[in-house]
């Protein structure tokens, strides 16, 4: 199952939307249909925008995949120029590497049993 990125269906934010049409006519994407994903996508984005603090969105591999307005002003950078990129660059170079290798270690895949999502 692919992840919803703000822009629509995709594990980048870049990623165009990609609806699938169904044999009863419907357009759905994985998930759910897409008129339900892109109201989510809005909603998250809503409120990634009205926090009152900066807000990052990164990847298990720490590329930058939203970044609020709080941020954009407070780094400097904007959202066009974050995406995609790493969240190091945004730390002083002598962390760089130490944030990088704490990131792989909390990322890294355990032998414990996934997390439960819904009860019976």
């Amino acid at each position: 199952m692919s992840a919803l990125s703000l822009t629509g269906v995709g594990a980048s934010p870049t990623t165009p939307l990609a609806p699938v049409s169904t044999s009863s006519g419907l357009v759905e994407s994985e998930g759910g249909s897409l008129p339900d994903k892109l109201l989510s996508a809005q909603k998250f984005r809503w409120l990634l925008d009205a926090a009152p603090y900066v807000m990052l969105v990164v990847d298990e591999n720490g590329q930058v995949l939203a970044v609020n307005h709080e941020g954009e002003t407070l780094f400097g950078w904007s959202e066009a120029e974050l995406l995609g990129g790493p969240i190091e660059r945004l730390f002083p170079q002598r962390f760089q590497a130490a944030h990088a290798s704490q990131r792989d270690l909390l990322c890294a895949p355990t032998d414990a049993p996934p997390p439960v999502t819904s009860r019976p």
